[in-house]
């Protein structure tokens, strides 16, 4: 990379993201340091993390703390590829979730879920939690980790999203992949949502993975039936879904299909 003198962090967001474009910065490819950035273009530490902040926004790059800055892969390009977790996506419709944290287990012993966390994971640590909206629970959610973030679960606040602490230790999540089965809820799980055993229920199995494809995290959630509804839109081939809560349960589900406020973030 040639020498710039003075120049701001936008500026230095449009030289990255030109390189980025072109194909001098391949898919993949570590950047230099924020230090070694500071010096290329004579400027500030500050100047190139607000210059690379802008450019993870746009999901060129990913950020991971302790690793490095790397490229974004072709498909990912010129969009917002952060993956938003449930606290996230719950957000955007203005519904508020509080979240109440079980436990914390830095030791499990489950040959299957290691598996699903890839080789890289030298063990397996969950965090369990209860989402509830208006002290009524609607999903229990155990996310299982590598036993390398083990700090992000200990540190972990009820009110902060895992996804965005999750992002900062292991690089922005940007894929995930859910299946959704329904299910009789058992005991344990009915007791802890505040329902009959045997209740309909939703259970959602999901994999995250980071920008370096690698899988970061393994969600198993139950979610009430009566409380939460799956809602798909489809265009063409193309199918895009969101969890909603059902805020009041005699309202009739069927007029919220007409209803234009309900979509318009799907």
């Amino acid at each position: 990379m040639p020498v710039y003198k003075k120049l701001r962090y936008r500026t230095i967001a449009d030289i990255l993201r030109d390189k980025i474009n072109k194909g001098d910065l391949l898919p993949g490819k570590a950047l230099p340091s924020q230090k070694e950035l500071a010096s290329i273009f004579n400027t500030s530490v500050m100047t190139v993390r607000q210059a690379l902040a802008i450019l993870e926004e746009e999901g060129l790059i990913s950020s991971s703390h302790g690793v490095g800055t790397f490229v974004a892969s072709g498909e990912a390009r010129g969009r917002n590829i952060r993956l938003q977790g449930f606290t996230d996506e719950m957000e955007k419709y203005k519904v508020k979730i509080t979240t109440k944290v079980l436990g914390m287990d830095y030791s499990v012993k489950n040959s299957h879920i290691k598996e699903i966390l890839g080789k890289h994971s030298k063990g397996v640590c969950c965090l369990s939690r209860i989402r509830l909206v208006k002290d009524n629970p609607i999903i229990l959610q155990r996310s299982y980790l590598p036993l390398q973030f083990k700090e992000v679960i200990k540190n972990f606040k009820g009110n902060q999203s895992l996804y965005a602490c999750l992002s900062e230790a292991a690089g922005t999540l940007t894929t995930g992949r859910e299946i959704i089965i329904p299910v009789s809820l058992p005991s344990q799980e009915a007791e802890l949502l505040r329902v009959q055993t045997g209740t309909p229920a939703f259970l959602s199995y999901r994999i995250s993975y980071n920008i370096l494809n690698q899988i970061i995290l393994f969600d198993e959630a139950y979610i009430t039936g009566r409380r939460v509804s799956v809602a798909v839109k489809q265009t063409g081939r193309q199918h895009l879904f969101h969890y909603a809560v059902i805020m009041d349960e005699k309202q009739g589900l069927p007029s919220l299909l007409t209803r234009p406020d309900f979509w318009e973030e799907v």
